[in-house]
């Protein structure tokens, strides 16, 4: 039998940085899943080199990096949002300042 696509969950575009475009075939990916964190865990599965450089040991974002689901930052428990098919995600360096 074929998975349910909420099974699945959502079908995404995901963007990281081009400065981290070494790790994986192309800086745009297509990620699966219902929430931004499975949807990542599908990334990490695929692109293994990557989890390191964007989470830590807890699964945190880095502090210097934030997520852009639709173009809007995610705050608080990002990694919980509820994705739908058709989001984007981009993964961005903040800015230093100074």
């Amino acid at each position: 039998a074929l998975d349910s696509p909420d099974k699945q969950g959502a079908t995404v575009e995901l963007t990281i940085p081009s400065a981290l475009g070494r790790y994986v075939a192309a800086i745009i990916l297509v990620a699966r899943g219902q929430t931004v964190d499975e949807a990542l865990n599908g990334l990490w599965e695929e692109c293994p080199q990557l989890r390191s450089r964007i989470v830590g040991e807890s699964g945190q974002l880095y502090p210097f990096l934030i997520l852009l689901q639709n173009g809007q930052r995610l705050t608080g428990d990002a990694l919980a949002s509820t994705l739908s098919t058709g989001d984007t995600l981009e993964v961005v360096f903040l800015a230093g300042g100074g």
